[in-house]
């Protein structure tokens, strides 16, 4: 009821998240992970996920009776504002921060280390590659460019990574033991993919893994051959009617005709088809001339139809 009634207020920007009420927990506290990873193209989308992650934890220990950031919001900018309360589990560290592979081991202390190869990162990959596919179409298409982002994740009781949020230029600030050992090195993973694997495909990566490269559909080649149709006009009677209105409709006039001879007819002058299209089109009259008289034989208007009509007796049509 709380969510629904927030709707009441005017915020400039709103982000509402459903939060995961059976999150894992190590010794009752929360935690998420961060997980970089570096896009090297978007048009084909490429993904290098990086082979390293850490979680962070909470200063406080797990509770849904109290809905303080300081329980529930476990990013090092909310939590570096408050101490870690007594209550807390001495196993955890003072920095709040593991890597992968200490949570790895704890995952093999309680007898399920199979779940962060089978359920946990493969997972967190799907939900990177997902996510960026359906925001391609919303990046710039710029060559020669990368960005590298850290999406965060919340862990459920039954080992299903959740998205959180995706942070495009992630913090690599040293700030704790963990990201003191872990960012110089992601950097200097990052230069290599970057800048070396340019030059040499077969370049080392460090530990940045190719994830995703997406596929793109190869072009067929245009053969080049000639698509034109060419065809030939069927006359009646061996004629056609071509009428051309120019001018008004009062007494200004006149009719073109194709022979089958190929000559074209008009105010008495006889002109060759060729030189007649190597110039102007144009159709000029004379008032003074006397025009030939109107053809008066039924024009064909819909020729198709005609033939339908005249499919009884085929000997009236003929071929020019």
């Amino acid at each position: 009821m709380e969510v629904i009634q927030l709707h009441r207020f005017t915020f400039s920007q709103t982000n509402t998240e459903k939060i995961a009420e059976r999150p894992l927990l190590i010794h009752k506290t929360k935690f998420d992970i961060r997980q970089w990873f570096l896009v090297t193209n978007f048009r084909p989308l490429t993904i290098w996920m990086y082979r390293e992650s850490y979680l962070r934890f909470s200063s406080r220990v797990f509770s849904l009776n109290n809905f303080h950031e300081s329980l529930h919001l476990t990013n090092h900018a909310v939590q570096c504002k408050y101490t870690n309360v007594p209550q807390r589990d001495r196993a955890l560290p003072h920095d709040n921060m593991w890597d992968c592979h200490t949570f790895q081991t704890w995952l093999k202390e309680m007898g399920i280390k199979e779940k962060w190869d089978e359920n946990i990162l493969p997972g967190m990959r799907q939900a990177i590659v997902c996510t960026m596919l359906a925001s391609q179409e919303l990046m710039d298409k710029r060559q020669h460019t990368f960005e590298i982002y850290g999406a965060d994740f919340i862990i459920s009781e039954d080992f299903k990574p959740w998205l959180l949020e995706i942070n495009c230029n992630p913090a690599l600030s040293s700030t704790t033991r963990v990201t003191t050992r872990m960012c110089p090195q992601c950097m200097e993973d990052l230069v290599k993919v970057v800048i070396d694997r340019r030059t040499n495909s077969k370049a080392d990566t460090g530990l940045f893994d190719l994830v995703y490269r997406q596929s793109v559909t190869p072009i067929a080649l245009y053969p080049g051959g000639d698509l034109s149709i060419r065809g030939r006009c069927i006359f009646k009677d061996q004629y056609k009617l071509q009428k051309v209105a120019l001018g008004n409709e009062s007494k200004r006039s006149t009719s073109q005709f194709w022979h089958r001879s190929n000559k074209f007819v008009t105010s008495g002058s006889k002109r060759s088809l060729t030189s007649r299209l190597t110039q102007s089109p144009r159709l000029t009259h004379s008032p003074e001339r006397t025009l030939p008289p109107i053809y008066t034989r039924p024009i064909i208007v819909d020729l198709i139809e005609n033939l339908n009509k005249s499919s009884t007796n085929p000997k009236t049509w003929k071929a020019a």
